[in-house]
């Protein structure tokens, strides 16, 4: 997936190079010399403040075998992507249709992906958040499809390698589920630990991608005790 790009939130360019050990190459793109390293373009992808969040919204609905999402759209790209009826999902009395080439994407997109035929999604997406949470989010962006990463081991990406706890509480509040994978962040013994849009959705989109689970299981399970 793209990366953040700084354009219009300046503050960023300081936080994802320090956290990605990246420079600004021409054009608008990283240079990742990390272990999934390679050039992404970032025209895809905007970081917005948290003082842009009253920019003007647009609705729609997508629906996947794990339920229905509302598809939430602003300036022609993806702001957010909620289960439908969470307590987390904003509730929508005016319902403002969205772009109709955005929603028709989003929904074409999350069919391929279910049916796993999509491992990266090609989506225009605005991150709004804290330069923090955004840094996260685009680090979660870079976890290829079917595999997990700890929350330390983003700590560490982002610069903030004793932040593991505040990496959760940020990945806890991402606002675009699926296509900004949060999913796949994990504890550092593998075990799935929590997921705001709840555990099953979480093991059911990491079973889909295949992502091998078994010593988070493993390590999941209680230890006997040994008889005397």
């Amino acid at each position: 997936m793209p990366v953040v790009t700084t354009a219009e939130n300046p503050p960023m360019a300081a936080v994802v190079a320090r956290g990605r050990g990246c420079a600004p190459a021409i054009s608008g793109h990283w240079t990742d010399p990390s272990e999934y390293g390679q050039t992404l373009d970032g025209d895809n992808v905007q970081a917005g403040g948290m003082t842009e969040a009253a920019t003007s919204r647009s609705y729609g609905y997508a629906s996947t075998p794990l339920g229905r999402l509302l598809v939430v759209s602003a300036r022609g790209a993806l702001v957010g992507l909620y289960f439908d009826g969470h307590e987390r999902t904003p509730s929508v009395h005016d319902l403002a249709t969205g772009s109709s080439e955005l929603l028709t994407s989003v929904g074409d997109q999350l069919d391929e992906y279910f049916h796993r035929d999509r491992t990266r999604f090609d989506l225009p997406l605005r991150l709004e958040g804290t330069p923090f949470q955004i840094a996260v989010w685009s680090a979660v962006l870079d976890i290829p499809y079917g595999q997990t990463s700890a929350y330390a081991r983003v700590a560490e990406r982002v610069g903030r390698p004793r932040a593991a706890r505040a990496v959760g509480a940020a990945n806890g509040q991402n606002p675009i589920s699926i296509v900004v994978p949060c999913h796949r962040l994990v504890g550092s013994n593998g075990a799935l630990t929590g997921y705001g849009w709840g555990l099953d959705k979480k093991r059911g989109l990491l079973e889909l991608e295949g992502a091998d689970l078994s010593w988070g299981i493993a390590a999941a399970r209680p230890l006997a005790r040994s008889g005397r």
